[in-house]
């Protein structure tokens, strides 16, 4: 299903990912991947490349704000309460980046 609104979602808190049980990290990968469909790109956030996470963001296709709102609730991490604040935005981008665009640097542990 094809949805036309796309919403930003950001979530805070620090995630040491190798200072977590590795079974929630691959649930929360796991989960992620599955929904490549609607959530269109998502990464971590870190304040310098070599520092630790400080959050997250992903760009959410869905019908409705609250529709995205529900997305993010089913994330493993999210169940698992380690992000600090989340919040969700209506996005309108202006391009959409493709790994090409990224010098092949796109993987699932850069995020």
């Amino acid at each position: 299903m094809e949805h036309s609104l796309r919403y930003l979602a950001v979530f805070f808190g620090r995630i040491d990912l190798d200072g977590l049980d590795q079974n929630l990290v691959k649930q929360h990968f796991d989960w992620l991947a599955a929904q490549q469909s609607i959530i269109l790109d998502a990464g971590g956030l870190r304040a310098e490349p070599t520092e630790g996470f400080v959050g997250a963001a992903w760009v959410i296709a869905a019908d409705s704000l609250d529709a995205a709102r529900d997305i993010m609730a089913q994330d493993p991490f999210v169940a698992a309460g380690l992000w600090v604040r989340s919040d969700c935005y209506a996005w309108g981008y202006a391009f959409r980046a493709t790994p090409n665009d990224l010098n092949g640097e796109c993987n699932e542990r850069s995020i």
